[in-house]
C-alpha cells in the first residue's frame, strides 16, 4: 500500500514556501491549464502527488522565473518561466536533461499557484481525502447515490463503461455481445492518439481489464473469449497511437491475463494449439510468440502434437528461394514458421533435419554463412568448408549489386575466420 506524506495542517506548503509581496514584481502568470498543456497526463498526476505531498521546496521568485528545489529519488533543481503565453522549464530529473517537461515542474507550478492564493490572503481549507468522501457517501440515501452515480456515468464515458461492464459480467454468457462492445469503445482509435494523449487512452483500457480480470476466476470461459477479442483490438489500435510505453503495458497485461484465464478455463488442448498457432503468425506483433512453450503444459501431448502438425503443414506449402532471389516474407509469416521449425530440429538434436530448414532460403551470403556455422559448430568440418566456399562464390556473384554491398565486407571477414579456424583444427588432428 502506497502511504502519502500527509502535508501539515498548521504550516501550509503555501505558507512554508510564501514568497513575499516585495519579490512580485514580474510574477509569470502561471496555471493549471498552462501546466496540463505542457505536458502528458500521467506527468501531471504524478506532480500533484508530489504537489499533494508537500515535497516542493526553497520556492522563491526572481525576474520572472520560479526556482524550487523537489524531492525526488534526489533532491532535484527546477526553474520555471511563461513565454509567449506557456509555460516552459528546466529540471536537474532525467526526463528534463532530456527537455522534458516532468512531474517535478508539474509539482513547483502548482506550488506556485497555491502560494500566490495564500499571498492574496486566501485561506487555506483543510484537504477533503477519500475517507472524508467514503464517509460522506455512506450517510446518503440509496437513492442519491444512484442519482449522483448516474449523473457521473452520463458525462464520463469511462466511468460508464465501468458500470456497463459490471452489469453484463452478472450475466457475461448472455452479455458478451455488450462486453465486446465495450472492449471496442476502450480500445478503438477512430483518428489518432498523441503522446500526450497516450496515458489517458491507456487508463480507460486498464479499468476495462481490471474488470476482465475481476471475473476470471468465475466466468474464465467468456473472459478468455474476451481476452483474445482484446487483443486483436489491440493490433488495431498500435497502428494509430503514438504510445510511451502505455501499449506495450496493456498486451503484457492482456497475455499475462490469457494465460492465467486459460489456466482456469483448462481449454481443449488441441483447439487452444490450433487458435494460439494461427495467432502468432498471422500477427502483425508477433502476439502469442514463444506459446509452444509458454502453454505446454496447458498444450499436453495431444496439443503439442497439433501445435507442430501445423506448423509442418504450413512450412511445407513455402516456396523455395534461390540465391539471389527475394525473400519478402523473411520478417513475416514464413520467417515465424522457420523459427518454429528450427527450433524442433534442435530439440530433437537433428543436425540435417536443420540444415534442411535453413536450405530452404539461400537468398542471401548469409544463409550459406549460417550453415556453415553449424556445421562447425557439430565438428563437421567438411561439410563447413562446402559451405563457406559456396558463401564465397555467392558474395562473388553478387560483388556488383548494390544492396549486398554494405554486408560483403562483414560476411568475407566472418568467412576467413571461419575457414582458417577449421583449418587450424584440421591440422591439429
Amino acid at each position: 500500500m502506497t502511504v502519502r506524506k500527509k502535508r501539515p495542517q498548521k504550516k501550509s506548503a503555501a505558507k512554508a514556501n510564501h514568497v513575499s509581496p516585495s519579490s512580485h514584481k514580474s510574477q509569470p502568470a502561471i496555471t493549471r491549464a498552462m501546466l496540463r498543456q505542457a505536458t502528458n497526463s500521467r506527468y501531471f498526476e504524478r506532480g500533484e502527488g508530489y504537489f499533494d505531498a508537500g515535497l516542493v521546496h526553497a520556492l522563491k521568485q526572481k525576474d520572472g522565473k520560479v526556482y524550487a528545489t523537489v524531492d525526488g529519488s534526489h533532491p532535484y533543481c527546477t526553474t520555471l518561466w511563461v513565454a509567449d503565453g506557456t509555460v516552459e522549464g528546466t529540471c536537474t530529473c532525467p526526463l528534463g536533461q532530456d527537455h522534458e517537461f516532468c512531474k517535478h515542474l508539474v509539482a513547483t507550478g502548482l506550488t506556485w499557484i497555491e502560494s500566490q492564493v495564500a499571498a492574496v490572503g486566501a485561506v487555506r481549507q483543510k484537504r477533503i481525502e477519500p475517507d472524508d468522501i467514503e464517509a460522506w457517501l455512506r450517510k446518503q440515501s440509496p437513492d442519491h447515490l444512484v442519482e449522483t452515480i448516474m449523473s457521473q456515468a452520463m458525462t464520463d464515458n469511462e466511468f460508464y463503461n465501468v458500470l456497463k461492464f459490471r452489469v453484463a459480467a452478472e450475466q457475461p454468457a448472455a452479455n458478451i455481445t455488450e462486453m465486446r462492445s465495450v472492449l471496442r469503445q476502450a480500445m478503438v482509435i477512430d483518428d489518432f492518439v498523441s503522446w500526450r494523449e497516450a496515458s489517458d487512452y491507456a487508463r480507460g483500457v486498464d479499468l476495462v481489464i481490471d474488470r476482465l480480470k475481476a471475473m476470471a476466476d468465475k466466468y474464465p470461459t467468456e473472459v478468455l473469449e474476451l481476452v483474445e477479442y482484446a487483443l486483436v483490438l489491440w493490433e488495431e489500435a498500435i497502428e494509430c497511437i503514438d504510445s510511451d510505453g502505455e501499449m506495450g503495458m496493456i498486451m503484457d497485461d492482456l497475455l499475462e491475463l490469457h494465460l492465467d484465464t486459460c489456466q482456469r478455463a483448462k481449454p481443449i488442448p488441441e483447439e487452444l494449439a490450433v487458435r494460439l498457432f494461427y495467432k502468432y503468425i498471422n500477427s502483425g506483433w508477433d502476439i502469442f510468440r514463444g506459446a509452444y512453450e509458454t502453454y505446454g503444459r496447458l498444450f499436453g501431448k495431444a496439443g503439442k502434437a497439433k501445435y507442430r502438425e501445423l506448423v509442418e503443414e504450413e512450412w511445407s506449402k513455402l516456396p523455395r528461394i534461390k540465391p539471389g532471389e527475394k525473400n519478402d516474407e523473411q520478417y513475416g509469416r514464413a520467417g515465424k514458421l522457420k523459427g518454429l521449425m528450427q527450433m524442433f530440429a534442435e530439440q530433437d538434436g537433428d543436425l540435417d533435419a536443420l540444415v534442411g530448414i535453413m536450405s530452404r532460403d539461400l537468398s542471401e551470403p548469409y544463409s550459406y554463412l549460417n550453415i556453415a556455422e553449424r556445421y562447425r559448430k557439430a565438428h563437421k568440418h567438411k561439410e563447413a568448408i562446402e559451405y563457406l566456399d559456396k558463401t564465397h562464390k555467392l558474395m562473388y556473384s553478387m560483388g556488383q549489386e548494390t544492396e549486398f554491398k554494405q554486408d560483403l565486407l562483414a560476411i568475407k571477414t566472418e568467412w576467413k575466420r571461419l575457414r582458417n579456424f577449421i583449418k587450424y583444427v584440421e591440422r591439429r588432428k
